[in-house]
């Protein structure tokens, strides 16, 4: 089942433009959005969770009995969205001083979840219980990020949106996130995530997006510069 289905998606920078970029999401499906610094990553996952205004195109969510063009969502609705379907893990973790990692868990955990998961869940991903308790601001960079990669997957949301999940992570962490995002995926979550470059050891990725800064201004019909590709058989590159 198709979740989301993205097309002509683009952001206009004054005389440089992000996009347009065309590509659609299956629940359970691994999406990758692939380029280096200033190519637009951040930007096009910032569009779809509505953070930044878009320029042009369309954001289609599916949930099977509700669809919308996410881009014309009210704020009203865009929070009500996020809190029960899109999840969205950043590049850094937002914490009140004095909160503890099980604190932020425990208050951000969709409805129903135990404290022995939110355990079992920091302990896949790798966080030492003796740090659980201790402000989270405390905690070093790698132990924010997977805090936050927790958080995020704590909301049950069925999209879930990562922006450079590595980016503070020492690299034989990198093999634990994969593990995990890849269960969180077979459990029927589509994620789109955004990293510089592919690397060994991730999930099969049906779709891929290959970002480049341009100059170039919004054609009429949105002609895209990405590459973009759906295989069952050929892994991301």
């Amino acid at each position: 089942m198709t979740i989301l289905c993205v097309e002509g998606l683009a952001k206009r920078y004054g005389d440089r433009t992000i996009g347009p970029a065309t590509f659609t999401l299956t629940a359970g499906e691994v999406g990758l959005v692939v380029g280096g610094s200033g190519s637009g990553k951040s930007t096009l996952l910032d569009l779809i969770y509505g953070t930044r205004v878009a320029s042009a195109g369309t954001a289609i969510l599916d949930t099977g009995g509700w669809r919308r063009d996410l881009l014309t969502l009210s704020v009203v609705e865009l929070i009500s969205i996020r809190r029960s379907t899109i999840g969205y893990c950043t590049q850094f973790l937002t914490a009140i001083p004095g909160k503890s990692g099980r604190d932020l868990a425990r208050e951000t955990a969709a409805p129903g979840t135990c404290l022995t998961e939110i355990e079992g869940l920091f302990e896949q991903l790798a966080l030492p219980p003796h740090i659980w308790d201790l402000p989270a601001v405390t905690w070093s960079g790698g132990e924010k990020q997977r805090l936050n990669i927790a958080l995020a997957a704590l909301r049950r949301p069925r999209i879930l949106l990562l922006d450079e999940p590595f980016a503070s992570l020492d690299r034989p962490l990198h093999p634990i996130i994969w593990s995990f995002l890849s269960d969180l995926a077979r459990a029927g979550t589509a994620l789109l995530i955004g990293m510089h470059q592919t690397e060994d050891g991730i999930p099969t990725a049906r779709t891929a997006i290959s970002l480049a800064p341009t100059k170039a201004e919004l054609p009429p019909k949105h002609k895209p510069f990405h590459r973009a590709f759906t295989s069952d058989t050929q892994d991301a590159t």
